[in-house]
């Protein structure tokens, strides 16, 4: 930094994104930089390599961190250049640049916290960048709902400026990018309210290093209302399933078919007020045999419901798939993408003439990096 008068564009490798795997496979330079001068979308629009789609988005993040920190510092720059906003040449005076870096760790620290939050609050299944713009506004704004020196709204111009919103929503407003709040929906299983106790206490044992953990649920189990678990967390993991299967309608999930709990955890955030709010993280999911073909073998609804520990749902986010024998609706374009997709994949795949299976079940993480790899020799 003293050398670089202020300007986080001008250090050397900082920005540079996966430097070691392009160097790895003889490209001697970094995959790509989180630095595009081109504020347009023109480019996430043509990409449809998934690394070069996150990139835009990493691009667009980095955008909202550059315009912060200069709104931020444009003060200390003003007083340590009599005015002109221009610093001179030279090293700078080493309290300047605590004062910068120290407000460049703390915009970063923000907007990293913005973005991982929000994984909480995405969908199950096929998430897309405007869900993702979604999640970051409705937990952000839960959190810091006077949005304090703008950090949200300039993220969502900066995603705006490069072709990233979600095609549904009405406006980018707060407002029109919440996701949806259920009137009156509470976890309530047969008249009782479902104690999430167990769950509150095995998150929080799960937070003491020193401790033992908590009980929780198998990575990628599913638990259905039928679950015949002893244990307290499964007693409770089988009340929320059998929950879930009495409410598809308002989950967005099909009622004649059943749903299974995939998974439940517990969260803590702190916002401006720096009080602990603990959230309860639910997912449901729902298999679709009935629109399933040889192409697309596995078709799944799901849901993702963000509760209060006082068990009133607070958030939905739903990704539906159309009624059994039903024209239209919700989630047909959902379901004519998938479509689309698994016919592409199969079109792409070089084996599929001499194997019966399916592409898409073909696909692994090492395939889907190879095909990234050669995009970008």
């Amino acid at each position: 930094m003293p050398r670089r008068p202020g300007d986080l564009r001008k250090g050397a490798g900082l920005l540079d994104l996966a430097r070691e795997f392009g160097e790895s496979i003889g490209r001697g330079k970094a995959l790509r930089s989180a630095i595009d001068d081109e504020r347009t979308p023109a480019r996430f629009r043509a990409a449809t390599e998934p690394h070069e789609r996150g990139a835009c988005f990493v691009s667009a993040v980095f955008d909202a961190f550059l315009d912060t920190f200069r709104a931020a510092t444009a003060d200390l720059l003003r007083i340590a250049s009599g005015g002109t906003g221009v610093l001179p040449a030279g090293r700078l005076h080493p309290d300047l640049v605590a004062r910068l870096a120290g407000e460049a760790v703390a915009t970063a620290n923000r907007i990293l916290g913005m973005v991982v939050r929000a994984i909480d609050y995405l969908p199950v299944v096929d998430p897309t960048f405007g869900d993702v713009l979604r999640a970051v506004v409705t937990a952000d704004r839960d959190l810091f709902p006077d949005d304090t020196g703008r950090l949200r709204a300039t993220l969502v111009e900066s995603l705006r400026r490069r072709g990233i919103y979600p095609d549904q929503a009405a406006s980018l407003t707060d407002e029109d990018l919440v996701w949806p709040r259920p009137d009156g929906l509470r976890l309530v299983d047969g008249g009782r309210a479902i104690d999430l106790a167990p769950l509150i206490l095995a998150a929080t044992q799960d937070l003491d290093p020193s401790g033992e953990a908590g009980e929780s649920l198998r990575p990628g189990e599913s638990v259905g209302p039928d679950d015949a678990g002893s244990t307290v967390v499964r007693r409770l993991a089988r009340d929320l399933a059998r929950w879930g299967s009495a409410h598809c309608a308002a989950l967005g999930l099909e009622p004649t078919l059943p749903c299974a709990l995939h998974g439940m955890h517990v969260t803590y955030q702190a916002g401006a007020d720096h009080q602990v709010r603990p959230q309860v993280i639910l997912q449901f999911t729902q298999r679709r045999p009935d629109l399933q073909d040889g192409a697309l073998p596995a078709v799944r609804a799901a849901t993702t419901v963000v509760a209060g520990v006082d068990g009133r749902v607070r958030y939905l986010v739903a990704k539906p798939l159309p009624a059994p024998d039903a024209a239209g609706g919700a989630g047909s374009d959902r379901l004519a993408a998938m479509r689309a997709w698994a016919a592409q994949t199969e079109a792409d795949d070089p084996v599929s003439p001499w194997t019966g299976g399916a592409a898409v079940d073909r696909l692994t993480f090492a395939s889907m990096h190879a095909a990234a790899e050669a995009a970008v020799q």
